[in-house]
């Protein structure tokens, strides 16, 4: 009953709805999925030491060092 209602009141957000195509599942090699993984792993650890970095420059070296600890173990 919602979407009906917000197709009538907006009829640009139903077309915006219906262009939505379901996401699809890629299959790829186990040595390619291994190379990707090791890559999003280096690029949040990456990332994640600068934020430490930045906070533990900004004087907060408790909360910076949870933040390496918290990327590492996302990473």
């Amino acid at each position: 009953m919602l979407r009906e209602g917000l197709a009538a009141e907006f009829p640009f957000v139903k077309r915006g709805l219906l262009s939505i195509r379901r996401p699809r599942v890629a299959r790829e090699g186990p040595v390619w999925a291994a190379f990707s993984g090791f890559g999003a792993a280096w690029l949040i650890g990456s990332s994640g030491h600068f934020v430490a970095m930045v906070i533990r420059i900004a004087g907060f070296r408790d909360a910076g060092s949870w933040a390496a600890g918290a990327f590492a173990i996302v990473g």
